[in-house]
């Protein structure tokens, strides 16, 4: 199965034990050159407000917006997703609801007026190399699904993981982690 843009990937048990555990990751990037996404429904247990106070850097009047855990990859990475009015040379537009861009383009914005309404703000994200992501698709880790925008506005990010696993038409109690298991040969 091919990873494709503006696409959820879910976190299936093999996943269990790292940064990824129960996580949806929301795809911006997927092309032959390797695949870029968002963890959404990771808490860093900051807001983003702490966090422009330790970058020294003015309120943007979005009071207890968290600071999500984008992904391990380049946690010095700062995001935005917001509404689709600003656009940037970086702003990659996830669906017509939805854009993404560097918190450095949107933070610059000197009038407070011009700045785009703010969905959820955070730091890293997840990335594969060439034929990696394929990889671990076909080997269940992640299972696809299209991108519900639903899921993002409607649902809390404790709840968004369970809730993208019943709108594949699974239950989270029905979930097995095949990777134990051993090879049933008869001796």
């Amino acid at each position: 199965m091919e990873p494709k843009k503006a696409s959820l990937l879910i976190a299936m048990p093999p996943l269990q034990e790292s940064v990824f555990s129960e996580s949806v990751i929301l795809m911006s990037e997927s092309d032959e050159q390797g695949a870029l996404g968002f963890m959404f429904n990771k808490d860093t247990g900051a807001s983003l407000q702490a966090a422009l106070k330790l970058l020294n850097l003015e309120t943007l009047n979005h009071q207890g917006l968290p600071l999500l855990l984008g992904g391990p990859v380049q946690p010095d990475f700062f995001w935005f997703l917001h509404e689709p009015t600003f656009v940037s040379p970086n702003t990659q537009q996830i669906c017509p609801e939805l854009s993404l861009s560097p918190a450095s383009e949107v933070i610059g914005i000197l009038q407070p007026a011009e700045r785009p309404i703010l969905y959820a703000a955070g730091i890293g994200y997840a990335g594969w190399g060439p034929g990696q992501l394929e990889k671990e698709l076909e080997e269940g880790a992640w299972w696809q699904m299209d991108f519900d925008v639903s899921l993002f506005f409607d649902v809390p990010l404790e709840h968004r993981w369970e809730s993208a696993i019943n709108g594949l038409g699974a239950q989270v109690d029905h979930l097995i982690d095949r990777t134990d298991f051993l090879d049933p040969t008869i001796n």
